[in-house]
């Protein structure tokens, strides 16, 4: 073989060798779980923090926030918060490529109004509703475990630590069938054992309910994990 096609050879080798590498990289990202995933965007830049309008009146609603990672890809989370009785009642997210961040974003912002906040805000937002919630008996579900480490290095604002749970000295179960950030079509017996610890922890007249059909649509990202 002549030293020029060698020279290919090994040229075409190096070449086969670092698309297999890639290859096996890709591989090794995509089947990270999704935690994982977050806490590398953690170390990230924030990209956007979000909350519903009105939310410190409201203190029912979408917290969202976003990090970009070292390969271009962005890492975004969505919150459902319930300062009146549950703390977290939702939460998702995922890592991809920036176009279709943008396009999730925006499908977002066609269905709801939000304003930008730091993220040490929204850690305080979060760490009061679920203190309240967890001295009522809750826990935030399992996918807010999943989902959060995206917020690691972030302080909570003690301002918004403070922020009012509860109504009037009393929690309030806000439900709805159509509340998809909370209720499904299994989640019935849920709704009954939330009640049934509500009962349980502060009496029948310790607490109020209201149903909220439709009034808080849930964002249901087709493209989140």
């Amino acid at each position: 073989m002549a030293k020029s096609d060698q020279r290919k050879q090994k040229k075409r080798e190096r070449q086969n060798a670092k698309r297999k590498e890639r290859r096996q990289q890709l591989v090794k990202r995509k089947n990270r779980s999704l935690a994982e995933r977050l806490a590398v965007a953690a170390q990230g830049p924030v990209v956007e923090c979000l909350v519903v309008e009105d939310f410190e009146d409201r203190r029912f609603g979408y917290g969202f926030l976003s990090r970009s990672l070292p390969t271009g890809e962005v890492a975004w989370v969505m919150f459902f918060l319930d300062a009146f009785c549950l703390g977290v009642r939702a939460a998702n997210g995922t890592v991809g490529p920036r176009d279709l961040y943008e396009e999730a974003t925006a499908r977002m912002r066609e269905r709801f109004r939000f304003k930008p906040v730091v993220p040490e805000v929204l850690k305080g937002y979060l760490e009061a509703v679920i203190a309240y919630a967890h001295d009522l008996g809750f826990e935030p579900p399992a996918s807010y475990q999943r989902v959060a480490p995206i917020l690691r290095g972030i302080e909570p604002d003690e301002e918004a630590r403070q922020l009012e749970c509860g109504e009037m000295g009393k929690p309030i179960y806000f439900f709805g069938s159509k509340d998809h950030a909370f209720f499904g079509s299994k989640d019935h017996a849920r709704h009954i054992q939330v009640l049934k610890t509500l009962e349980e922890r502060l009496g029948p007249d310790g607490f109020f309910s209201a149903n909220l059909d439709g009034e808080f649509e849930a964002w249901d990202d087709e493209d989140s994990e």
